[in-house]
This record gives structure tokens, sequence and C-alpha cells, in this order.
């Protein structure tokens, strides 16, 4: 940083690795943003429509495991980086100690993939849903051989927010979850994997409540009607008159 403004930028001019001598004013800065390309780990499946087809959570937990081990072992070089003053090693301790809790994180997402049938089934469709969405966009860039997937920091940030979506009472709930990341990785990709998979088991989780009210409902002593329903009122005044007794124990079934 050469110079700082005030109400407005500063721009360095060209200056071919020469010491800088001159600096100017500019209302419209300039800066170019390297590229960060990502990378795959051996062993660790993200294809999309792959992902979208296993069996079952432990089958998806096998397969992703490894993203947790390869981020430790990543983890327990950067804690070993040395540094050159206190206040530099503190924020060394302190990065690899949050990034430590989201590994623990994607952790639990994967144990939830594995012991909660709904969450598995968001996850899938969502991963289903992706790779249709990707096919449909950019059909070009597919062929046989080349697949939707995933970059491995959108998946582990789908992993990562698993348990916070499926349980309203986490304390995960209270984070508001940001990638950093410059234009073009692939942050929107990685939000609308989330955004999948809450709205997905939103109406998975309401569908098994909507069926579990209708069981109640048939067998119930009046099988269907309710409040405000014509046959519902019918058949309350239908089992009152042949049994007074149930007067006491009469109850809307579609209320509880």
């Amino acid at each position: 940083e050469h110079a700082v403004g005030h109400g407005v930028s500063v721009e360095v001019p060209p200056h071919a690795g020469e010491p800088v001598t001159r600096v100017k004013p500019t209302w419209l800065p300039r800066r170019e943003v390297r590229r960060v390309v990502t990378h795959e780990e051996e062993g660790i499946e993200p294809a999309m429509e792959k992902l979208a087809a296993l069996s079952d959570g432990a089958a998806a937990k096998a397969m992703l495991a490894p993203i947790v081990d390869r981020y430790e072992a990543w983890l327990a070089t950067q804690a070993t980086i040395e540094v050159d003053s206190y206040k530099r090693r503190d924020t060394r301790d302190t990065l690899v100690q949050k990034a430590r809790e989201a590994k623990a994180r994607i952790a639990a997402g994967l144990d939830l993939l594995a012991s909660d049938p709904q969450v598995f089934a968001a996850f899938r469709r969502m991963n289903e849903a992706m790779a249709r969405s990707a096919l449909q966009r950019s059909a070009k860039w597919y062929s046989e051989t080349k697949r939707p997937k995933w970059r491995l920091f959108q998946l582990a940030f789908v992993l990562l927010n698993l348990v916070g979506v499926a349980n309203d009472e986490h304390e995960d709930r209270k984070n508001v979850e940001l990638i950093f990341f410059p234009t073009g990785g692939g942050k929107t990709e990685a939000y609308l994997g989330v955004i999948a998979v809450t709205r997905l088991l939103r109406r998975l989780r309401v569908s098994s409540a909507t069926r579990i009210r209708s069981n109640r409902t048939r067998s119930g002593p009046w099988r269907e009607g309710c409040v405000g329903s014509r046959r519902g009122r019918k058949a309350k005044r239908a089992l009152f008159a042949a049994e007074p007794s149930a007067r006491s124990a009469g109850r809307c079934t579609l209320t509880r």
C-alpha cells in the first residue's frame, strides 16, 4: 500500500518493477484479482449424479468421510507454520481453531446423513436437482464422460450446514454463514445447495406430518371431517346419539 485516499481512491501508475515514485487519485480504481483454482482430492467423489444415486445415508457418509480426514491433515500443517511475531501466532492459532470447528460441523453433517433418512433424502434430491440444472444451463460444457460435480469447498459448505438446517433448536442457527471466495469461484452453487436441502427437507417433513395426521383421522371414531365440515358435524351428532358417553371423549382428530 503506497498511499491512502480520503474521499477518493489512489492508483499507482505502471512502473515495470521499478521503485514507485508517484501515485495519482482516481474515482474508479482497478485491481487485478488473481483467479483461485480449486483442486480435487483422490478418493473423494464430488459428482452430483453419483451422490444422487446413493442408496442410503451410510453410503453417503462412507463416500464423503475422507473430506474430514484430508481437512484435518491440512490443518495440522497449517498449525505448524512459523511466523515472526506473537500476534501472528495468535492469529494463526485462532484461524486453525475456527477451521477445526468447521471440520467438526462437517463431520456432524455426515453423521446426520447416516442417521436421518429424511435429511439424506433431501441431500440426494438436492444433488439430482443441481445436476439437472447444470446440464440444462451449460449443456455444451458436459458430455457422457464429463458430468456436473461439486468443488470440494462447495460440498463441505453444504455438509457443514446440515445440522443447523435440520434442527431448529441447534446453536448453529445463530450463525450467518458466508463464503469468502473470488468472483467465479462457485459461491452461488454452494448457497443454492444449502437452500435446496432446506426447502426439500421442509417439504418432506410437511408431507410426513400430513400423512400422520391423515392416518390419525382415518383411525378416529369419525373417520373424516372436523369443525366447519358438514360431514364432520353429522358424524359427530351420530356418534353422540349412538353413544352418549363418547361426548366427554369426543375430539376432532384433525386438530391434534
